[in-house]
């Protein structure tokens, strides 16, 4: 498919967008938005002071979340120390405008414990059905999960950022769940049947994350090399009519950097 297709096709999605009830989207932000390496403290360290760098594909997921006028707060276990530094990287990766959570300095407990403590009186002050996005590198979706028992009607959707390769997916709520690239991630929320009123919408973010992961030269942007290549055969799933191409290619280029890694070793 051409590029001037896809963009047709991305207006026609536009023309179609419908109005839905209230969404509020609640990410992390260190290795499931930006290229932390949180399992490595040095890069970590030196990731988180000094790096700006997100995964490609995900500001265009984000920004098609956006478009459903969904409420956004990126809570993070990152301290308060780091405030100017994560304020940063979302202005400066036009990620949404949202409400950001940062733990205390004084704060020593579990990532589990406070993520938990703060989603609870997020959950019970709104009314809003919720989005719940993290990563495999700590506790996030545990934290998801209990969640999601607690208030079952509302959690409409859970995605985990595979940076291990080792998911933890016990008890998983949609085979959607686990995501590699923000194109996936965008698919897998365009597929969601609990969120079909927001598919118009939502395929804008398939499109122009997918083109993006195309027309990146750098591989270390789309797959960096501390995110594991997938164990199973990567195939992108439930395809909308139209983008098998563009999927395709996306699929093939994914392939070829872990073919690529899996030689130098």
């Amino acid at each position: 498919m051409k590029i001037k297709q896809i963009y047709m096709l991305l207006l026609v999605s536009i023309a179609l967008s419908v109005k839905a009830s209230a969404l509020t989207v609640v990410s992390d932000v260190d290795d499931t938005m930006k290229a932390t390496d949180v399992l490595h403290r040095t890069h970590m360290v030196k990731n988180g002071l000094f790096s700006n760098r997100a995964f490609i594909g995900m500001k265009e997921t984000y920004q098609a979340l956006a478009n459903t006028h969904a409420n956004f707060i990126y809570l993070s276990g990152s301290g308060h120390y780091l405030e100017e530094r994560v304020e940063g990287f979302l202005k400066q990766n036009h990620f949404p405008e949202g409400k950001l959570i940062l733990k205390d300095n004084t704060d020593f407990s579990k990532v589990y414990d406070y993520k938990l403590k703060n989603l609870k009186p997020i959950f019970e002050t709104s009314s809003d059905d919720f989005i719940l996005i993290g990563d495999d590198t700590e506790s996030d979706f545990l934290v998801y999960r209990d969640i999601q028992k607690l208030y079952p009607l509302r959690v409409k959707g859970i995605y985990i950022h595979q940076i291990t390769a080792v998911a933890n997916t016990e008890a998983a709520p949609t085979p959607e769940m686990p995501f590699l690239t923000g194109f996936d991630l965008s698919l897998a929320l365009f597929n969601n049947v609990k969120l079909v009123s927001y598919q118009p919408i939502l395929l804008q973010g398939v499109i122009k994350s997918g083109v993006t992961i195309l027309t990146e030269t750098k591989t270390k942007n789309i797959l960096p090399p501390f995110q594991s290549c997938p164990k199973f055969d990567y195939t992108p799933v439930k395809v909308p009519d139209g983008l098998a191409e563009i999927a395709r290619q996306v699929q093939g280029k994914i392939h070829s950097i872990c073919s690529s890694r899996a030689k130098a070793q």
